[in-house]
């Protein structure tokens, strides 16, 4: 079910439904149409499963952090990566390559790091935090020696993705255990530890939602 859209799954659902019978039970593999649930209710679907809100919190490239929406719906935002200097690989091709220092990269680290958690506290503007962000990102491409004009392109996309986590702070409208003990950080795309806290804060917003949606659709 991973790759296909809402319709197709219907259709498929719907030729299924229609050669089996009406008491056996469908568990769908692969299933995260979180918006679209409350279309699935006429075919008898028993469970479904899916790793998509724990795996999108690290490997996606947008949308990373999960919020359910005033309208019924899901939020996406995407997560700021500060990863750490020394010991991520693409900074560190950068670093071999002689393209920047690493005692550079740690200050540009810290900077961005400390604007963050001082905009989290009220201390630091929102466009203040987002240079600081953006100043240390620029080496994640940089790294890379790719193309100058496909660089200036990303990180445009990307300053516009971040300015809008900073400027709607989802993680302050969440009520969750994990964002109410974890603060900002649990947007910060960093180690490990961060980034499947964030996966579990997404896996519980998703299992309210399917609640509410499969709820209401009774």
């Amino acid at each position: 079910m991973v790759p296909l859209k809402p319709d197709a799954i219907k259709t498929v659902l719907a030729f299924i439904r229609s050669k089996i019978k009406s008491d056996t039970r469908i568990h769908l593999l692969g299933f995260a149409k979180a918006e679209s649930i409350h279309e699935f209710t006429q075919f008898g679907i028993e469970s479904f499963d899916s790793t998509s809100p724990l795996i999108r919190a690290f490997k996606d490239e947008k949308a990373n952090y999960y919020l359910e929406s005033p309208e019924g719906g899901l939020d996406y935002y995407t997560a700021i990566r500060i990863p750490q200097a020394i010991e991520n690989a693409r900074l560190m091709q950068g670093v071999k390559r002689g393209i920047f220092s690493a005692e550079d990269l740690q200050v540009r680290e810290r900077r961005a790091l400390d604007s963050l958690r001082a905009f989290d506290r009220g201390q630091a503007s929102v466009m203040a935090t987002l240079d600081y962000v953006m100043d240390y990102h620029q080496f994640l491409l940089r790294g890379e020696g790719e193309d100058e004009g496909k660089q200036e392109k990303a990180l445009a996309k990307t300053r516009a993705n971040v300015e809008r986590t900073l400027t709607e702070a989802p993680w302050k409208r969440c009520d969750c255990a994990i964002c109410k003990s974890a603060g900002v950080e649990v947007i910060i795309f960093r180690s490990s530890n961060r980034n499947k806290r964030r996966g579990f804060h997404n896996l519980g917003v998703y299992h309210r939602h399917l609640t509410r949606t499969l709820g209401n659709a009774r």
